[in-house]
């Protein structure tokens, strides 16, 4: 599983599109952090309060685009070794349980180095880090991830998977905030399974996403090892 692991991770680490989202996130936390400080005498908050700013802008960032970039980046890593043949090798090897998780972790640490890396930044300029926020952003990204497994293993063919994934990562959060916020019936019952409505509550509830993303890798895992390799 480890190798599995650190395959995915080195994978997503030298691939040209990772590279573009890392320093996309990278420049939009430089660049708030800039907008924030030029700013910064006409905010009435407090010092304390124009820190968590900080984290909260490069946290809404990734929340705005996260989905987009996970399905983007992650959309094919079942089916793509599935369709190229190479997924028979690897399931003599090892469970395929182990090779769910192991992908899971791989690309969880990926994303982790992201995000500890935009968050670093931060506390450099500033001498702060929002564990909160930053752990609510680790979840909802964890969640995300579980998805793009689950789309990977439902859609054979890489194209058409990089395709609904791109519509998938647009919509879903616009779907979820709108659920948020309306009254409407047919709507607000759509917040319980998106992890954004986990973060909107002044409280430690975003640890659910946690539990969502385990239960969606469970599914995953049931998926793969009902799934013709």
């Amino acid at each position: 599983m480890l190798s599995i692991s650190k395959h995915e991770y080195l994978q997503l680490l030298k691939s040209i599109k990772s590279i573009l989202v890392i320093l996309f996130l990278l420049g939009v936390t430089y660049g708030g952090i800039q907008l924030t400080e030029q700013f910064q005498g006409l905010l009435t908050e407090s010092p304390t309060d124009v820190d968590a700013m900080y984290a909260v802008g490069i946290s809404f960032a990734v929340l705005s685009f996260g989905p987009l970039f996970v399905f983007s980046l992650s959309h094919d890593v079942f089916n793509r070794e599935i369709s190229g043949r190479m997924m028979r090798f690897l399931v003599t090897k090892t469970k395929r349980t182990n090779i769910v998780l192991g992908k899971f972790v791989g690309i969880s640490m990926f994303w982790l180095s992201i995000l500890v890396g935009a968050f670093g930044v931060i506390y450099i300029f500033t001498q702060s880090f929002d564990v909160k926020v930053f752990f609510e952003t680790v979840s909802v990204v964890s969640v995300f991830i579980g998805m793009a497994f689950v789309l990977s293993l439902l859609v054979a063919k890489p194209m058409l998977s990089m395709f609904l994934g791109v519509i998938i990562g647009i919509v879903y959060p616009a779907i979820s905030v709108w659920s948020i916020f309306s009254d409407s019936w047919y709507i607000k019952w759509f917040r319980f399974l998106s992890p954004y409505y986990y973060i909107s509550e002044e409280s430690y509830l975003f640890l659910v996403n946690f539990g969502l993303a385990a239960l969606i890798v469970f599914v995953s895992t049931d998926l793969f090892k009902r799934r013709d390799v």
